[in-house]
């Protein structure tokens, strides 16, 4: 996806607005505003971004040190950086090799992954490429056995963490898909999950996502007997 630079200079991309500005070319308006878009008039999304504007590196000079080492380790496996790949919904509506894709460039980079629950590709075809760690993204369902059976399946393809997200019970007013009137493209489905009503996110998270959550529903936090008892049932 590079492209030659004016005046003979080395093709692009050169930065992360370049990547983005490739992406948007090459994907549907509708899917791109899904990906890039945030809830609202978007100020939580603007803030971010200037968020990390904010953050400056500071230089060092003469610390005899030719070659940085950003490599970690965290949960007993090492990382080439303290970073990772968070989790997004549905890559294959990007390309349709999908989270098989970004586990093999992460594999590549010494990073883990995050997988979505809502992934597009099973954790199964994922697992086959990855050669970092990867870990589960999990929604609590109000249907505690499909909460269980994904996080068991992705167990036995390998996955060794949990990274529960617990600020989307509903998902944000997003203005930009309202006004595409936005649904999933045929086709696009979430690989590990059975069921209906995907098609868009919105309604589906309110019908399927647990508004109640607290942390006496989360096994072993031990904060209530209601967890307790959750814990020993599971």
């Amino acid at each position: 996806m590079s492209g030659a630079a004016p005046d003979g200079g080395a093709p692009g991309p050169y930065s992360l607005a370049d990547w983005a500005d490739l992406a948007r070319a090459g994907m549907d308006p509708g899917v791109w505003d899904f990906c890039a878009g945030g809830a609202g008039e978007e100020r939580t999304l603007a803030a971010n971004v200037e968020a990390y504007d904010r953050v400056r590196f500071r230089p060092r000079v003469l610390t005899g040190v030719g070659r940085p080492d950003t490599t970690t380790r965290i949960l007993g496996r090492p990382w080439a950086a303290p970073i990772g790949v968070a989790p997004l919904a549905y890559h294959t509506l990007a390309d349709p090799a999908g989270e098989v894709a970004t586990a093999g460039a992460a594999g590549r980079a010494g990073l883990p992954l995050v997988v979505s629950t809502f992934a597009g590709r099973t954790f199964e075809d994922i697992a086959r490429v990855a050669t970092a760690p990867l870990w589960l993204q999990v929604y609590c369902f109000r249907d505690r056995d499909t909460t269980r059976a994904l996080i068991e399946r992705a167990e036995r393809a390998g996955f060794e963490a949990l990274v529960l997200t617990a600020d989307a019970p509903r998902l944000g007013r997003r203005l930009r898909d309202l006004r595409n009137g936005f649904r999933l493209p045929d086709g696009i489905v979430p690989a590990n999950l059975t069921g209906a009503g995907f098609s868009s996110p919105v309604d589906h998270a309110l019908a399927e996502f647990d508004a109640a959550l607290d942390w006496g529903w989360w096994p072993g936090c031990g904060r209530s007997a209601r967890c307790r008892s959750w814990s020993r049932a599971s």
